[in-house]
């Protein structure tokens, strides 16, 4: 097997309490060839102090390798790269969010192979050999995770070892938890990305990630999964705002445009599934209802749902609250956000929104 270089990105902001965890767990990777790519999204703690501290140690430890050392420095480098050793770079920029960090770094990574990792999260040693070993006959590789919460225990979350198209993979980010829209389980290949130009929209704050896989697996001819819990996603310390902001209602945005990605009926179906299920808990927990309800109902003209069809689409368990908000909507808001745990009972296994 030819040994290809990985670049696994790391977009940070105020990250200070959990960063050093997650890079000493990428550093420990037992794949031969890979950079770890942080990006410094306008912190205002430790984070940046922290991650250029593992370029002086690295620095160090290698017979300290000169910042010269960077072979062509790029024009989006110049100003921007406080360090840089063999296996470590860290970028810095204005707060512009994790799609603007993401991007930088996809225009400055030298890897064959792409990896993300979230900058309060752990990777198991053999994550990158086993997720490159996956996707040596495919264009993507996907593998399971375990949720870590603050106590420490974990659920493991495994899909099961099969090979997909990428048609039928767009469709298992709607239904199946195991493969979903996140990066951080899943290895893409550079020149994919490249060739077709798929970057992260930065007006999309919320979401942006499962659109960008959605965009890539258009391309895709194979999926690759693991039936192996490669990645450690912490929830510690994670909760969802009663007072959304218009910054988490892009994620609406995220979903329109994948309902834009393909003309295939059941596909479209799930888009406008997840999209109506979303709204159902904005509508209850973001105060400015009527450009929401502007929103929604300009969504549904665009797509030619009528209330039916969307019945139709829903989950069994989304279907009385459908109905509900549309017998009434203020009470419907107001019985919802009135029930004891309602975020529970609304965000049900959904955590698109957990660590924005």
């Amino acid at each position: 097997m030819t040994v290809q270089k990985i670049s696994v990105i790391v977009p940070a902001y105020n990250a200070e309490k959990t960063i050093e965890k997650t890079i000493r767990s990428l550093l420990a990777q037992d794949w031969p060839d890979f950079e770890v790519i942080v990006v410094d999204d306008g912190s205002t703690d430790r984070t940046a102090e922290i991650c250029t501290g593992f370029c002086e140690t690295a620095e160090e430890d290698q017979g300290n390798i000169p910042r010269s050392a960077a072979s062509e420095t790029t024009e989006a480098d110049q100003g921007i790269v406080p360090c840089f050793t063999k296996q470590i770079r860290v970028l810095s920029q204005a707060n512009a969010g994790p799609a603007a960090a993401r991007n930088l770094a996809l225009q400055n990574a030298r890897g064959d192979l792409i990896c993300f990792v979230d900058a309060d999260d752990t990777v198991q040693e053999d994550f990158l050999r086993a997720l490159a070993e996956a996707v040596t006959d495919a264009q993507i590789a996907v593998c399971g995770y375990n949720i870590v919460r603050e106590d420490g225990s974990s659920d493991p979350v495994l899909p099961a070892r099969e090979r997909l198209t990428g048609t039928e993979t767009m469709k298992r980010v709607f239904t199946d938890e195991a493969i979903n829209g996140f990066l951080w389980n899943k290895i893409f290949r550079a020149e994919i990305i490249r060739d077709y130009s798929i970057r992260f929209d930065e007006k999309i704050h919320v979401g942006e990630d499962m659109l960008f896989v959605e965009q890539y697996l258009r391309c895709c001819a194979t999926v690759q999964t693991t039936d192996r819990a490669l990645y450690n996603y912490s929830v510690a310390g994670q909760s969802v705002s009663h007072a959304l902001t218009a910054r988490n209602l892009t994620l609406l945005r995220a979903f329109a445009r994948a309902f834009s990605l393909s003309g295939e009926s059941e596909y479209r179906d799930l888009t406008v599934s997840k999209y109506v299920r979303q709204y159902l808990v904005f509508y209850v927990l973001y105060p400015e209802k009527k450009p929401l309800e502007k929103r929604f109902n300009t969504f549904l003209e665009k797509t030619g749902y009528s209330d039916e069809r969307i019945l139709a689409v829903l989950p069994r368990a989304y279907r009385a609250r459908f109905r509900f908000y549309r017998f009434s909507r203020p009470f419907y808001a107001a019985c919802m956000s009135g029930l004891r745990g309602a975020k529970d009972v609304l965000f049900g296994k959904d955590r698109e929104l957990k660590k924005k």
